[in-house]
């Protein structure tokens, strides 16, 4: 299963309220708040023993990570402060424009 896969799949679970279950690479950190939507687990041992405790793992906690992260609001201001960002930048030149004034 490739990386994008896992982690869309980590996305989807809390939005279904959902905790998961992940080892600790990728952006599997930055989408799992461990002991809170899901557990990181250092190894299978350690993956074992997380299945136990996914019952202490709050699904509204699951959700409203989902929401904060990854609402569509969240993901266009997101993108939109990128590319502001980046339009910004000291040294980058004008885009050319057309005869019509259009880039």
């Amino acid at each position: 299963m490739g990386d994008r896969f896992k982690e869309a799949a980590h996305v989807l679970a809390a939005c279904h309220r959902h905790p998961a279950l992940a080892f600790p690479h990728g952006a599997a950190p930055e989408i799992i708040d461990h002991g809170r939507t899901g557990y990181l687990c250092r190894g299978e041992d350690e993956m074992t023993a997380a299945v136990a405790r996914l019952h202490q793992i709050s699904r509204r906690h699951c959700r409203a990570a989902a929401e904060q992260r990854f609402s569509l609001a969240r993901m266009a201001a997101d993108y939109d402060r990128l590319y502001r960002d980046i339009l910004e930048r000291p040294g980058r030149a004008a885009p050319e424009r057309t005869a019509t004034g259009a880039p």
